[in-house]
């Protein structure tokens, strides 16, 4: 039987299959914009095609030559798959080109997907060039970037503090019971390692970035707090840049304040952080526990989100 060499494209059916491929499967996580990042406004073509098994298919190949690779997003009904692959792994050069030692060509788009799904070998694929189907393509990530899974931080602010590298020192035992409340309120703590649940991005096998952590689901909505005294923390570095890791790169942040002193929103400093809100703990009048939340945008960060959205809308019409 055949075996794996660089440089050669196998027909047909294959004897472990596996030892062929050497394509890097990239997993597309809730918040992916794969084909806006990769291939959008960039050179690129489509296909689509009908297989018996998966039904309607779409993919789209790029030829990254910076890189040496070609990067493929493939679409059926069961979901999306994308790929990486080393342009030399699934080179072809025919039998007549090696004779007159002629350069070989690029493969087709059936032969790249072929190598990357041996089952779609006898699949035709149609090329589609318009610029419509793009605008679909972008449209599509859209509804599912999320998939009703979240991620969003939590800082605690003790009394007194105004600076980012105190709050992200603050430590789970030292933190006030209307904190610790406020984490039992927002949902279920749960030991990180085996979760099987949504994790945010969290380790859940290694216990890299902490041993539990808080988790919410509500009617098949997941939430994965990324909270800032449960996350790793290390004595000797003063920004604890490993939480703020996690919790600097969340679209939104609740900031749990012991006391009812003003913050500043950009307390927190990061480019990523689409909306803060400020939650702070009060006694009512007949005595009860219980807290306010005030909220602040990003203006910015919605100017250019809202800008483009106008574009795609200008481009649809």
């Amino acid at each position: 039987m055949l075996t794996y060499s660089d440089g050669f494209y196998a027909e047909g059916a294959l004897n472990k299959v596996d030892d062929w491929k050497k394509a890097k499967t990239i997993t597309l996580g809730p918040e992916c914009y794969w084909y806006k990042q990769h291939f959008h406004e960039k050179p690129h073509t489509n296909y689509i095609a009908l297989d018996s098994s998966l039904g309607p298919l779409v993919v789209s190949l790029q030829s990254d030559d910076d890189n040496n690779l070609y990067r493929v997003i493939l679409r059926h009904s069961k979901g999306m798959e994308a790929f990486t692959v080393e342009k030399k792994d699934i080179k072809v050069k025919s039998f007549w080109s090696w004779l007159s030692n002629s350069k070989s060509k690029s493969p087709s788009a059936k032969k790249i997907v072929s190598y990357l799904k041996p089952e779609l070998s006898g699949t035709k694929f149609q090329q589609i060039s318009n610029q419509a189907i793009q605008n679909y393509l972008l449209e599509l990530e859209k509804p599912n970037v999320f998939n009703n899974k979240y991620r969003i931080g939590i800082l605690y602010c003790k009394k007194g503090q105004t600076h980012e590298n105190d709050m992200f020192n603050n430590r789970e035992e030292d933190a006030s019971e209307e904190y610790l409340d406020f984490l039992d309120f927002l949902g279920d703590t749960i030991q990180l390692r085996n979760f099987a649940g949504y994790n945010g991005g969290l380790d859940t096998v290694n216990d890299m970035s902490g041993k539990k952590s808080v988790y919410t689901n509500i009617k098949g909505i997941e939430i994965m707090w990324h909270v800032s005294t449960m996350l790793p923390y290390f004595g000797c570095d003063q920004q604890q840049l490993e939480r703020k890791k996690y919790i600097g790169n969340d679209r939104a942040v609740l900031l749990f304040s012991d006391s009812d002193e003003p913050i500043k929103p950009t307390t927190v400093a990061s480019k990523a952080i689409h909306v803060i809100g400020i939650v702070c703990p009060f006694k009512t009048e007949g005595g009860d526990s219980s807290s306010e939340i005030e909220y602040s945008t990003d203006e910015e960060n919605d100017a250019e989100e809202t800008e483009e959205d106008d574009n795609e809308e200008s481009d649809n019409n």
